[in-house]
């Protein structure tokens, strides 16, 4: 176990939790349409609100991750031609 990351965890793993988490009443929603139990739209709305809050952490996750690695790979990625 990890005592500087989150619960312990490795990297990513709590996040990756919270997203089941939220996303899980999806496919239930989609089921519960096809036996003609649709759900309100306002609950509709707030899954698409999460799903698009999901997506935007995950891009800008990986987008900060690559500015990191940029970052830590430039000095020794410079070479000099003599």
């Amino acid at each position: 176990m990890n005592p500087q990351e989150p619960l312990g965890l490795p990297r990513g793993s709590v996040r990756a939790i919270l997203t089941l988490l939220l996303a899980l009443p999806v496919p239930i929603m989609v089921l519960a349409s096809l036996f003609g139990y649709a759900p309100p739209s306002e609950i509709l709305a707030f899954y698409a609100a999460i799903v698009l809050v999901i997506v935007k952490d995950y891009f800008s996750t990986r987008q900060q991750q690559n500015l990191e690695s940029l970052v830590a790979d430039e000095p020794s990625s410079i070479t000099y031609n003599e």
